[in-house]
C-alpha cells in the first residue's frame, strides 16, 4: 500500500477471497445518531494477501457477506437499511 494510513471498516473471507470495506481516511465520529460516511470501496486479496481487485459501487454500504452458493458478494448500506449484491460471476 502506498501509505501506512489504511483503515478498513469490515472483513468477510470465503474459500477463495478475502473481502474488506476500504475507508482509507481517519476514524470517524463514530456516537449514536451520527451518520455513517460513505463506504464504496471493496478491496478484494487473494490468501497470500495479493490486492486483486478494487471494487467500486455507485452504493454506500458497511460490512459485506459473501453468498457461495449464488457467487455474490451482499452489501448493506447502514444510513438505508437497504440490501445489494455484487454477482461475483461477472468479475
Amino acid at each position: 500500500m502506498e501509505s501506512m494510513n489504511v483503515f478498513y471498516n469490515h472483513v468477510h473471507a470465503d474459500d477463495n477471497y478475502i473481502y474488506a470495506t476500504y475507508w482509507g481516511k481517519e476514524p470517524w465520529d463514530d456516537r449514536f445518531g451520527v451518520e455513517v460516511p460513505i463506504f464504496n470501496t471493496i478491496h478484494v486479496f487473494d490468501w497470500n494477501g495479493n490486492l486483486l481487485y478494487k471494487l467500486t459501487t455507485d452504493k454506500s454500504f458497511f460490512r459485506v457477506w459473501s453468498d457461495p452458493v449464488r457467487k455474490r458478494l451482499y452489501t448493506i448500506d447502514m444510513n438505508t437499511d437497504e440490501v445489494y449484491y455484487i454477482d461475483l460471476k461477472e468479475l
